[in-house]
């Protein structure tokens, strides 16, 4: 015990020769510095590149101030394309993913005990396998041959004749990421319904209230947070996706994220890349702007 008193009586001692308004500071600058090296830096990096030009043999940036990628942006019809499809695939793989993820994380947030830790696990289950792994999965699940694990089992109890196109397809491609995406938008949902006081539905219960009343008055009301933070988590990565659509949509259309990655790799064209990368940043930061805006920022 004496060992113990010492070694806390040494720790208050050192703890008491740093000024208390030194001690936050001096706390959040590891986290600080992390920021600012990893996050502000690369970003300003980012900007100044959109403004400068291709470097000798299209190796590099020079550093200037020039719009012209901005105005090759706004002006090219295929750009302008590439942002319409890629915002439509936002769209339908956010939805697609609250319409799945709110009554899966309802369902788990009303289990009790070992039974609800399970239905998480499960769900977090697919981080523990790569996310190339788990799209090319897909392949020899959704293949357009015999060999097709969909196919073979359409074909087996007999409600097609021979196999039908689904790789290769929109429709592949939006299960897919709805399938990758899912967890993102279960787990902040089933924390926002999880935080609902029981005592809430047992008063709207006494008042009369149906179980689909509760949840239209009561239940989504509350969990919007959660939605919001699910729609975020599973909409803003989407807008860089460019992998999933390469390989279950065979490449067949052009998207955002493809743009970004054709033009710092097979185009070496550092400037046009991060041009584009701006241009996604600031439409998601306008975006959550908006929101915050509309609601507040009280349970953001």
């Amino acid at each position: 015990m004496s060992e113990v008193a010492t070694v806390r009586d040494e720790g208050e001692r050192h703890l008491r020769l740093i000024h208390p308004k030194a001690a936050g500071p001096l706390l959040v600058s590891p986290m600080a510095f992390w920021m600012l090296a990893f996050f502000l830096v690369p970003l300003i990096l980012i900007i100044l590149y959109s403004f400068g030009t291709q470097g000798v043999y299209q190796t590099g940036v020079s550093l200037g101030f020039e719009t012209k990628w901005y105005e090759q942006i706004l002006t090219d019809p295929s750009t302008r394309k590439a942002f319409v499809l890629t915002m439509q695939m936002v769209l339908i793989n956010t939805l697609g993913c609250l319409v799945i993820g709110y009554p899966l994380a309802y369902f788990i947030s009303v289990k009790s005990g070992k039974r609800k830790t399970l239905f998480v696990l499960l769900i977090m289950l697919p981080f523990w396998t790569s996310f190339l792994v788990r799209t090319y999965a897909w392949i020899s699940i959704l293949n357009n041959t015999e060999g097709g694990l969909v196919n073979n089992w359409l074909m087996s109890i007999g409600l097609i004749d021979e196999p039908m196109e689904i790789l290769y397809t929109n429709f592949a491609v939006y299960l897919v990421l709805i399938y990758d995406y899912l967890p993102f938008m279960v787990l902040p949902l089933f924390v926002g319904i999880e935080k609902i006081h029981k005592s809430l539905y047992e008063a709207s219960k006494d008042l009369g209230a149906g179980k689909w009343t509760t949840l239209r008055r009561v239940t989504i009301p509350l969990s919007m947070p959660g939605i919001f933070a699910g729609s975020m988590l599973t909409a803003i990565p989407t807008t860089g996706e460019f992998v999933v659509p390469q390989i279950i949509g065979g490449g067949k259309v052009v998207l955002w994220g493809w743009l970004i990655y054709q033009a710092f790799t097979a185009g070496r064209n550092w400037p046009l890349g991060a041009a584009l990368s701006n241009v996604l940043l600031l439409f998601m930061l306008i975006v959550v702007a908006l929101y915050l805006r509309a609601i507040g920022n009280k349970d953001f």
